[in-house]
């Protein structure tokens, strides 16, 4: 099982943290994953916040095959090409926050 595979699963269990991460960028791109924001109040901010989820087709292919083949990519790959706007991906990069 591929790394991009095993972020997806593990998502899905909820056995890894939602937060965006640098790795997560190239995956939004190919459809493997969805960007998900909600508007918050932290400390009298108000902003947006992001986090990813399995996008659906992506986690049905992986519960009925158990893999992604690369057709299944292209097909993930056609279906969002043009829904993903640059700013929702810079916007989600600077919701990465630093490990120390």
């Amino acid at each position: 099982m591929k790394a991009d595979e095993k972020r997806i699963m593990a998502l899905a269990e909820g056995t890894q943290s939602d937060d965006v991460r640098e790795s997560d960028i190239p995956l939004v791109r190919a459809g493997l994953l969805s960007l998900t924001s909600c508007y918050v109040e932290d400390g009298g901010l108000k902003r947006n916040w992001m986090w990813v989820e399995p996008h659906p087709n992506a986690l049905r292919y992986m519960n009925k095959h158990k893999r992604l083949t690369p057709a299944h990519r292209r097909t993930l790959r056609a279906n969002v090409k043009g829904k993903i706007r640059q700013c929702d991906v810079d916007y989600a990069r600077q919701c990465i926050e630093p490990k120390y």
